[in-house]
């Protein structure tokens, strides 16, 4: 799947969701497993803090579900996944080549790659 249909997709959507959400959409969309459906239906900004907290860090649950089903990136390229630090916050990204996007409550936000800091990244 093209990356820029899978995003245009996600316009408007009225869907509950977290930060990885969309990024394990992403990797499901291109026959990878789902590494979120442990913790997919966690959604509430409370809820979701609470189970990051207890599963050591957002950076962590994903490390521990992505596994070895993914090869981890240094130079992040079109399609990639991360978890970044931005707005203060780790959360879950999609590189597009040229803005990292990460799923807000109402829209897409798309940051300039120096508005977020590459925790770490896989290649999907």
């Amino acid at each position: 799947m093209d990356i820029s249909s899978f995003l245009a997709a996600r316009l408007g959507r009225d869907a509950p969701w977290n930060c990885s959400t969309m990024p394990s959409d992403w990797c499901v969309a291109n026959g990878h497993p789902d590494f979120a459906a442990a913790w997919r239906g966690v959604v509430e900004p409370c809820a979701c803090d609470a189970a990051t907290e207890r599963g050591g860090g957002l950076l962590a649950l994903w490390e521990r579900d992505i596994g070895e089903g993914l090869s981890i990136v240094d130079v992040p390229t079109r399609g990639d996944i991360a978890v970044v630090t931005a707005m203060g916050r780790e959360v879950g990204a999609i590189f597009t080549g040229e803005r990292w996007a990460i799923e807000g409550q109402r829209t897409l936000h798309f940051l300039a790659p120096e508005q977020a800091t590459v925790v770490k990244a896989w290649r999907v």
